[in-house]
This record gives structure tokens, C-alpha cells and sequence, in this order.
């Protein structure tokens, strides 16, 4: 524990300050809200041993830098993004509280502390096929099979993240003919409109429940324990396959199968092209030796291989491939 202070004075005033900030943010987001909440908690336990119903003015107003620091810190051997989110979340609580003056804080010391470098290379893509193995894998699960199986194929089809996915109500899906449209808001307050089959739909309609609006009652622990256990019954303990991994898969498919970056940014659901633009880190560098391959390359030979020769290599092609060259050669019925 980081303790600055052991002030026993009880003031609400701050604490109702707090809540209301949080009110706010359950107007964006219930999970946004509930993240802030958790991450003010831990502050407030750490750094003065008290609650969001204990902590006064007077504490909050002796943070600073080093103090500030030494939090941070304590987060050592996490990912950046964890420390990026609790320091986004101290800065905007205090941010909030200053102006509405319920503490007065000089702010400048905030910015002393960097944002880290965004990772989010580091969750892996999973191929397709690997992706239907985790799929499948599910319905070996002792608790809320049906949920977590249905969980990675929305991930999947909607690029959606873990807490995203557990928010999603029924609401949100409108019927349209064969398709049904999907709304939301997704991190950063980002708006979205997607679209799922009206077959896909039925078969989420196995969960539905009368008088339940949301579509799933996992828990982030469900989904992290679950992807613990699957990664070692399939064997895949050495990636970096977690559940956001079905996002950044959603999303470097749809950049695969369009070959449009504008599209992924859109499937994603994010404000910056630098934000997609990392997600397709390893994209980038797929087509590098084109030109040293390609001078070897008879272009025709697709068309001068026997039957048989065409087929049996077509299997061995990646599913995603398949899937693209299925998709076209749909479109060119």
C-alpha cells in the first residue's frame, strides 16, 4: 500500500461528487462506468485507505507526481493499457472534480506522466480455423456453454470487445428482412451501425430469455477463465490468444476480405486510423517480396493446371482465403 494519509475526518460531499461523476459516465456506458468506478476504487484504497464514501476534499487534494508515480508503479508487469486506463481515470475523476470545485488541485502534474505505448499488437490474430476449434470448445464448458459460444461469434462477427459484447441487448438488433441491423456505442463513445444475417439472429435467439434485455450474464472473469482453459486444452499456450484476439481477427479479416483499411477502421469501431493501423501491424508487412516473388511468377497458372491439381490446392489454401474466393465467386454467379 502506497498510504499518504490516515485523516479519519468522514465527509460525504466528495464522495456524492464522485457519484455523480460516475452517473455520468453510465449515460455513454454501463461498463465504462463500472470500469472507472473499479479503477477509482483502487485508487483511493492504495494511495489513502479510503472509499468513495469515506474520502475527503482534504486527501484528495494532497496527490501529487511522486504519489501519482508510486500508483502507476504498483501496476508493474501489467500491460500498458491497464496503467494508461487507471491514469486516464484518476486524471478525469480529478479533472471533474476540480472544475465543479469540489477539491482544488493544481492539474499540471498529470501530464508529467506519459501515456505508454498502445500494444495492441500484442494480442494475436487467430486463424479462422483455430477460431472454430475455440468455438467448438465451449460446449465442453461446465458453465454458460451456450453464452460463451455465442460470446466469440458476436466478438467475431461484430468486431466487438469483451465488455461490449457482455452489454449487448436485444435492443439493439432490429430485423430487417433477411438482415438485422445492429447499433451500439463502442469505446470512445464511438457510434456504430453493423449488420448480422436474420438466420445468425434466430440462432442467438437461443438465449433469449423472457423479460432478460441483455443477451448475456457472463462475467469478465467467465471469459478470462474460459479463454485460460481453452488455450491449454487446444494446445495454443504459447500465443497470445485472448479474447479481444477475436476483434483484432474480426477486424484484420474484414481488411483482408475488402482490401480496404477505411473498412476495418469502420468494423472496429475506431475514432483514429492509427488505432486500426495498429491492429493490422502484421497486415503491413504481408506482400513485402512481391516483386522479387512475382518475377518468378507465371500469373496464368491458374488457368493451365489440371482440375484436380486446382482443387487439391485450394485445400490446403488458409480458410480465410477460402472464404474470400467463395465470397467472390458468389458475387459472380
Amino acid at each position: 500500500m502506497v498510504s499518504l494519509a490516515t485523516v479519519t475526518q468522514f465527509s460525504t460531499k466528495v464522495g456524492k461528487a464522485i457519484e455523480d461523476f460516475l452517473h455520468e459516465k453510465s449515460k455513454r456506458s454501463q461498463a465504462t462506468a463500472t470500469g472507472y468506478r473499479g479503477d477509482i476504487k483502487r485508487f483511493l484504497s492504495d494511495v489513502f485507505d479510503k472509499s468513495i464514501n469515506t474520502i475527503t476534499a482534504e486527501e484528495l487534494e494532497v496527490l501529487d507526481y511522486d504519489s501519482f508515480k508510486t500508483f502507476l508503479n504498483s501496476f508493474e508487469g501489467k500491460s500498458n493499457s491497464v496503467v494508461n486506463r487507471y491514469a486516464s481515470s484518476i486524471k478525469s475523476m480529478y479533472k471533474h472534480l476540480n472544475a465543479i470545485k469540489a477539491i482544488n488541485v493544481e492539474m499540471n502534474f498529470f501530464d508529467l506522466k506519459e501515456t505508454l505505448p498502445n500494444k495492441a499488437e500484442s494480442y494475436e490474430v487467430i486463424p479462422m480455423e483455430t477460431c472454430m476449434q475455440f468455438i467448438e470448445a465451449t460446449q465442453r464448458e461446465k458453465h454458460k456453454a451456450l453464452e460463451k459460444k455465442y460470446a466469440i461469434k458476436l466478438a467475431l462477427e461484430l468486431a466487438l470487445r469483451e465488455s461490449e459484447v457482455r452489454e449487448l441487448e436485444w435492443k439493439q438488433f432490429k430485423p430487417d428482412g433477411n438482415e438485422v441491423i445492429v447499433t451500439g456505442v463502442g469505446k470512445g463513445n464511438v457510434k456504430y451501425i453493423d449488420k448480422i444475417s436474420r438466420d445468425f439472429y434466430n440462432q442467438l435467439l437461443e438465449l433469449k430469455d423472457e423479460g432478460q434485455s441483455k443477451l448475456f450474464t457472463l462475467t469478465k472473469k467467465n471469459l478470462t477463465d474460459m479463454m485460460v482453459r481453452l488455450r491449454k486444452e487446444l494446445r495454443q499456450e504459447d500465443r497470445n490468444y485472448t479474447f479481444h484476439s477475436f476483434k483484432k481477427t474480426s477486424v484484420t479479416n474484414t481488411y483482408r476480405y475488402t482490401g480496404s483499411i477505411t473498412a476495418a477502421q469502420k468494423k472496429g469501431k475506431h475514432k483514429l486510423l492509427a488505432t486500426t493501423q495498429l491492429y493490422l501491424a502484421e497486415e503491413d508487412t504481408v506482400m513485402t517480396g512481391y516483386f522479387s516473388l512475382e518475377g518468378n511468377l507465371n500469373h496464368n497458372l491458374y488457368k493451365e493446371v489440371s482440375h484436380e491439381l486446382l482443387l487439391g490446392t485450394l485445400k490446403e489454401m488458409s480458410t480465410e482465403m477460402l472464404f474470400l474466393l467463395n465470397l467472390k465467386l458468389q458475387d459472380n454467379k
